[in-house]
């Protein structure tokens, strides 16, 4: 049985509204390269908003951009984030850009192992968050602003230490060695309140990049709804990241697993095939999802109170 079956003290964790909306890396696990085997370095993906000034819908684009030698963000660079922001929330409630750590403590919020090789892949994890740069086009939600920025090119880490590993136990009352920066606009989003509570428990406990990618999007969406549809090819390659953006049966198959995973554990409600997806027209299809039933979360609240009330919410406008 997972540890974390029985042990639910990483429950409590945070997510960024932005970061939960699109993704910020590959899917695959290994470092997606080119066809020559070199590490590539530029990822878009692409969906439509509901622009209610213009009744119309809008296009969105996410771009990310690394260098070739560090190489684009995995699904364990999302783990990090994760990590570091439910460290931030308990540890000073991100009043602070930097978050001191302990890199034990961060295997022990994702469930890996404390050995060297954890190490080592938060090392590699820290240098490929400094080196991105993601542009969002009309795809960054200003909390404070209540509206969507027409471009807005950032990051997610700033700067970082990682001490050097030692064995033993971590002396008492001392600040750990260990450190990451955010960004200005990415600590701002942060302090607007711009956050949502995420169960990291039962988020880690998902087998899948493309369950946990699922499971994150469609928990921010179910917010204020027990149904979400849109167009299959805007959810499945614009939010959760997968690639065969030309065929719908794959994409299908590919997403298969990952909602039947979500169905067990009761986050979606069990449908027909013919009832999930719906074909618009030759090419066109739409995907439907229902909130499941799971057992009762330790707390009812879903937000961060009155640093976000629901009007300043991002993302609430009609699919």
């Amino acid at each position: 049985m997972n540890p974390r079956e029985d042990n639910r003290k990483y429950h409590d964790g945070r997510d960024e509204m932005n970061l939960a909306d699109f993704p910020i890396s590959a899917l695959q696990r290994q470092q997606p390269s080119d066809a020559d085997g070199r590490k590539r370095d530029r990822l878009e993906f692409e969906a439509t908003r509901y622009d209610p000034v213009t009744h119309q819908r809008v296009l969105q684009r996410v771009t990310l951009t690394s260098s070739s030698r560090d190489g684009l963000p995995t699904p364990a660079d999302e783990h990090v984030i994760l990590a570091l922001l439910y460290v931030a929330k308990h540890s000073h409630n991100f009043a602070d850009a930097t978050v001191y750590f302990a890199p034990s403590q961060m295997f022990d919020v994702m469930g890996w192992a404390p050995n060297g090789r954890s190490y080592t892949r938060l090392r590699d994890v820290l240098r490929r968050l400094k080196s991105l740069t993601i542009r969002y086009e009309n795809a960054w939600w200003d909390a404070a602003g209540r509206g969507y920025e027409e471009e807005v090119a950032t990051g997610v880490i700033s700067a970082y230490k990682i001490a050097r590993q030692v064995s033993g136990p971590r002396t008492a009352n001392t600040t750990p060695l260990s450190w990451a920066t955010w960004t200005q606009q990415f600590h701002q989003s942060l302090l607007n309140g711009n956050i949502k509570r995420l169960d990291l428990d039962l988020f880690f406990r998902l087998k899948t990049p493309t369950a946990q990618r699922m499971y994150r999007f469609l928990d921010k969406r179910f917010y204020n709804t027990d149904s979400v549809a849109m167009d299959l090819i805007e959810f499945a390659c614009g939010h959760v990241g997968l690639t065969e953006s030309d065929n719908v049966a794959i994409l299908k198959r590919r997403l298969a697993p990952a909602v039947a995973e979500l169905e067990e554990i009761g986050f979606l409600a069990r449908l027909d095939p013919a009832e999930r997806y719906q074909k618009v027209k030759a090419g066109v299809w739409r995907v439907l999802f229902r909130r499941g039933t799971p057992p009762p979360p330790p707390s009812t609240a879903r937000g961060e109170g009155a640093r976000q009330p629901p009007a300043a919410r991002e993302g609430l406008t009609p699919l």
